[in-house]
């Protein structure tokens, strides 16, 4: 069976205020693309909104950042019914590692599976693009995706902060990235 790694991104109820609490939050879109390890070519893609439950009504905030709807997450399924379709659709391929950019994606999944006491399915060897990206430009600082994209050449568009297009945006800094890295060695 072929070796394939997996992008994750997450976008999650939130409200453009300092005093929310990050543990408040829930997610309400997971995206994933299957890679195939050595090409790192999109074989498989996974997209579904999620209805949060704790904080069902999406601020006015989290609407403009997203483009979501209230209609489009309460039409959605809960956590735990999203969580066994991506389950199911991830279990078809060999994952020897998973992505995210920032630790946010890992947390926020870890919290999600606390809250609804469900095991989150992934292999134990996380890496974080952004930290990558970070080493890779000899930045102290932890660098956005938007700001990688500018320095890389990549076009970023501006409807950003919905997941499957951030999955896809991760992947090709991500291969940009491997790329000069091979050629530098």
């Amino acid at each position: 069976m072929t070796e394939h790694l997996l992008i994750v991104d997450l976008e999650a109820t939130c409200w453009g205020e300092k005093g929310r609490r990050i543990k408040e939050r829930e997610t309400i879109e997971i995206g994933a693309a299957v890679l195939e390890s050595g090409s790192l070519r999109e074989v498989a893609s996974f997209q579904s909104l999620v209805r949060p439950i704790r904080n069902p009504t999406l601020s006015e905030y989290c609407r403009e950042l997203t483009g979501l709807s209230q209609d489009q997450v309460d039409a959605a399924s809960p956590f735990p019914a999203v969580l066994k379709q991506f389950h199911e659709w991830l279990g078809r391929f060999e994952i020897s590692a998973w992505y995210s950019w920032g630790p946010f994606d890992a947390r926020q999944l870890e919290r999600d599976g606390t809250q609804h006491e469900l095991r989150v399915h992934l292999p134990s060897r996380h890496i974080d693009l952004a930290e990558r990206a970070a080493n890779h430009f000899k930045s102290r600082r932890r660098i956005g995706l938007g700001q990688a994209c500018e320095w890389l050449g990549i076009s970023y568009p501006k409807s950003c902060h919905r997941a499957l297009e951030d999955v896809r945006i991760a992947s090709e800094v991500f291969r940009e990235l491997q790329r000069l890295t091979t050629a530098a060695h």
